[in-house]
């Protein structure tokens, strides 16, 4: 993900601290808050086995039922 995408999704992170963000760390905030552009930019800097390993690992009521929904679409 580019530098951009990440402070709009990480507006409580100093700049500076960005690039040391783990992937688990960013691939959990795009399944909370994120736009479309951020999930296509998780797909292009993750492999889909991690991503679906954070999204399994999400605890019950983290994320809305219909975010819920559309990952599980994608990644079940």
């Amino acid at each position: 993900m580019d530098k951009k995408q990440l402070q709009q999704l990480f507006w409580d992170v100093d700049e500076d601290n960005l690039a040391s963000l783990e992937g688990k760390t960013v691939i959990t905030r795009v399944f909370f808050c994120g736009t479309f552009a951020h999930i296509q930019g998780v797909f292009s800097s993750y492999d889909k086995h991690t991503i679906q390993e954070v999204f399994r690992n999400l605890k019950s009521g983290a994320i809305s039922p219909r975010r819920y929904d559309y990952f599980s679409l994608i990644l079940l």
